[in-house]
């Protein structure tokens, strides 16, 4: 009985944390000097799966309109964000993308915030097949121990 809870919980367990994409990139070159510092891979890239950390509950995905050097410009940025609020998200939000473009003398003139409960915001199937799997696992060794 006890080896059965302790299993079930290990399997569980992987769950509580969320899988997000953590990247940035901006639609044509002209900000390539400034996308660089954020030390970011693009979001088309590879290895930008982020495995976040247990008070993470849900992905982001910021979508912002960019005004620099006379030319508009789309940066997409996603991350790790924690609803509660208690933590800063992991990735640069509108707040953030802001502040940190203003210094460049970039202008956001608009700017949205996205939010998924799902590994990746781009990818959906992961996270629920998992926790299938999961709860059969659960189902199985309660009925077993009695």
């Amino acid at each position: 009985m006890m080896l059965s809870l302790v299993m079930c919980v290990l399997l569980v367990s992987p769950l509580a944390s969320i899988t997000c994409n953590k990247c940035i990139e901006a639609n044509g070159s002209g900000m390539d000097k400034i996308i660089i510092t954020f030390g970011l891979g693009a979001c088309d890239g590879e290895d930008i799966e982020l495995q976040c950390d247990d008070f993470y509950d849900k992905c982001f995905s910021t979508r912002a309109v960019v005004t620099y050097d006379d030319a508009e410009y789309e940066i997409i940025s996603r991350g790790c964000y924690d609803s509660t609020e208690k933590t800063p998200e992991n990735g640069w939000m509108c707040s953030t993308l802001k502040i940190s473009l203003d210094v460049a003398d970039a202008n956001v003139t608009d700017c949205e915030n996205l939010f998924c409960e799902t590994d990746g915001c781009d990818n959906y199937n992961s996270s629920s097949i998992a926790a299938v799997v999961s709860m059969l696992l659960l189902v199985a060794s309660l009925v077993h121990a009695f």
